[in-house]
């Protein structure tokens, strides 16, 4: 198990940003979205706020993003990765930034103007925080809706780690971060999906959060996309995320709470491996169920067995094209 080591370390950390206008790095991961990520690019272009790096990780795309990528050539760092999945991607662009600030953006949303300049401003007013985030707007071909606004008892802000552990109220692509306060280890590379949500556990069980009550950036919905896909499969996932951080921080939690935590994150990691289970989805309930062990949680031996025979019959049909490797938006849960 990897521990949740910060680049600063000790009792206090320094977290000012040098000068009035800090780096900023701009990590955008990207598999098969030519259609979409000049867009992404150009948003963040357009940004008013210097100085900028941008970084773009193609993650052994099959299609013209290279060439679409091409024409930037100059104005944003492009790596060429072999093909790893969401979280290698964005490791890529990790350790690629030289920036103080570290910003995400998923190949297929757009930031919106002045996003850059208001969130580094917010951050250099509270050098406590270890990110910002805001509201997002989602749209799609037919037009933009209502920004999804999270409930007042489920807000990431401040010291809000038991809240972010029992709800995801960040969106990704709204999210800048300080340098110091990301973990060695980045993101997990195996977790296929929920890679995001279990960076901001780690995060935010070490430093407070800040959120900023304004769309600053706009989600999009397209067919295919990894949210479409596995939104009923992310709590398998966000579950592990949950499990891994209590095992991590083991002075940031007494051990009453951490029980009481520990119980309630395996209770929903069990539901949702049975809501999978009895949909059909052997192939992700057999992940649950592997967890619920890893953690403790017997699981009736008929219904592992059931799981892990039925996964491969040919009636399940193939897993989901590009099922947890597609870079899609990550919308709060």
């Amino acid at each position: 198990m990897v521990t949740c080591e910060h680049r600063v370390t000790g009792e206090t950390s320094n977290t000012e940003l040098r000068g009035d206008h800090p780096l900023v790095s701009v990590v955008i991961p990207t598999y098969n979205y030519a259609a979409y990520v000049g867009q992404a690019i150009e948003s963040v272009l357009m940004q008013d706020y210097e100085p900028k790096q941008i970084i773009v990780t193609d993650d052994e795309s099959t299609d013209n993003t290279a060439e679409i990528l091409a024409a930037y050539k100059g104005r944003i760092e492009v790596l060429h990765l072999a093909h790893g999945g969401p979280g290698a991607a964005r490791n890529a662009g990790l350790r690629a930034a030289t920036g103080e600030l570290i910003a995400l953006l998923d190949a297929d949303d757009l930031w919106l103007a002045g996003k850059l300049s208001q969130q580094v401003k917010v951050m250099q007013q509270t050098p406590q925080a270890g990110l910002s985030h805001s509201l997002i707007e989602p749209f799609d071909e037919n037009g933009i809706y209502e920004p999804w606004v999270p409930d007042k008892d489920e807000l990431a802000h401040g010291n809000c780690s038991e809240k972010i552990f029992r709800v995801n109220s960040i969106a990704t692509s709204t999210v800048i971060m300080r340098r110091e306060a990301i973990p060695q280890h980045g993101f997990y590379e195996d977790m296929p999906t929920s890679q995001d949500y279990a960076l901001w556990l780690d995060v935010l069980f070490g430093y407070p959060a800040v959120f900023i009550p304004q769309v600053l950036a706009r989600y999009r919905g397209h067919p295919g996309q990894v949210t479409s896909n596995m939104r009923k499969r992310w709590p398998i996932y966000q579950g592990l995320a949950r499990l891994r951080i209590l095992d991590q921080q083991p002075d940031q939690i007494d051990s009453a709470n951490r029980q009481t935590l520990r119980s309630w994150a395996l209770d929903q990691l069990h539901q949702s491996a049975y809501d999978r289970y009895w949909r059909g989805d052997y192939k992700w309930a057999a992940i649950g169920f592997s967890f619920l062990r890893r953690y403790g949680r017997e699981i009736p031996a008929r219904h592992r067995l059931l799981a892990a025979i039925r996964r491969w019959l040919p009636k399940q049909g193939p897993p989901l094209a590009n099922e947890g490797n597609a870079m899609g938006s990550h919308t709060p849960q």
